[in-house]
């Protein structure tokens, strides 16, 4: 994990202007709330393999889907298999929000074991995890495995 403090002033700004932009339409529930606002600074920290393992948790648990080693081999049906369950298109996902959560490991820092627990308890569907795919695909130049994964999701609506 990336330490907040060792970015530059332009992601450090950056943060704050997502966070900012997300309190401007605040979650009906503050502790959600709160969580999106980790989730925004978890798509800045996280380093190249935290985003792979994410991925992969992600994709297997939330989705149903098994992602290949490595994670860029040439078939690539994995990323249309993501784009097609999450948009109701064959088979269904799982929506195990509670075993994703639970398998998320270096999040310390940002989330912490209560939090984490809260979501392992209240985000059954897993949304929470597609919220940080979408923080990390939108503003983080830095993620370079998510804008695929969100183009696909995208192209089958």
């Amino acid at each position: 994990m990336i330490n907040e403090a060792d970015l530059d002033d332009y992601f450090q700004r950056k943060i704050k202007e997502v966070i900012e932009n997300q309190r401007r339409s605040p979650l009906p529930n503050q502790r959600a709330q709160k969580m999106d606002e980790k989730f925004v600074r978890l798509a800045f920290l996280m380093e190249r393999d935290e985003q792979e393992e994410f991925i992969r948790l992600y994709a297997k648990h939330v989705v149903g889907v098994e992602v290949p080693d490595p994670i860029w081999q040439k078939n690539k049906d994995w990323i249309t298999q993501i784009g097609q369950r999450l948009n109701g298109i064959g088979e269904r996902p799982i929506l195990g929000g509670p075993s994703f959560w639970r398998g998320m490991g270096n999040i310390e820092g940002v989330i912490s074991e209560r939090d984490k627990n809260w979501l392992i308890k209240h985000d059954l569907t897993g949304h929470g995890g597609f919220n940080l795919l979408m923080f990390m695909s939108f503003w983080n130049p830095q993620s370079p495995y998510i804008s695929p994964i969100m183009t696909s999701i995208h192209a089958w609506k």
